[in-house]
């Protein structure tokens, strides 16, 4: 919707037989919450702890920094940390479901730690282009304000793969 944004870069390099290093940038819009902007950098590594038939498991752990900038306010900027588990089913034919849970705690301010739980899954509709239905659920330990601490979005698009 014109009130939540929310969007995800990321790169992965193996560097070993299971193990890879990522980088990835996280942005927020939510106007809801107050939040006018909120980008988050973090980099680490991470492991496939599980890869049977079309299923893969891995784990992540990291650091980098979180800015923000709610209405009214200034920019502010924090340093943070990163874990992540993430579950993928990808089907020879195109059907894909992933499952995303990231922790991400704010060192200096603690109470905009947050917890994000990703569900998304994907139907080709074409060579490359496919349907996506996805759960967003993010958490915030002690959000500014009256603003709730869950919030929830659902989603359906489309997806282009590159």
């Amino acid at each position: 919707t014109a009130e939540n944004w929310h969007g995800k870069v990321r790169f992965e390099q193996k560097f070993s037989g299971r193990a890879y290093w990522f980088a990835q940038a996280l942005y927020d819009r939510d106007d809801f919450a107050d939040l006018e902007h909120r980008i988050t950098l973090v980099g680490g590594v991470g492991a496939e702890i599980l890869k049977r038939g079309y299923s893969t498991l891995k784990a992540e752990a990291g650091g980098g920094v979180t800015l923000e900038k709610r209405f009214g306010d200034d920019w502010t900027n924090d340093a943070s940390a990163y874990i992540g588990v993430d579950y993928t089913y990808d089907h020879p034919s195109g059907r894909k479901f992933i499952a995303d849970l990231d922790y991400l705690p704010n060192l200096n301010d603690y109470d905009l730690t947050r917890t994000v739980l990703l569900m998304r899954f994907d139907q080709p509709i074409g060579d490359q282009l496919s349907l996506s239905l996805a759960l967003r659920l993010e958490y915030v330990e002690n959000p500014p304000g009256d603003v709730e601490s869950l919030d929830t979005l659902l989603t359906a698009g489309l997806r282009l793969k590159l």
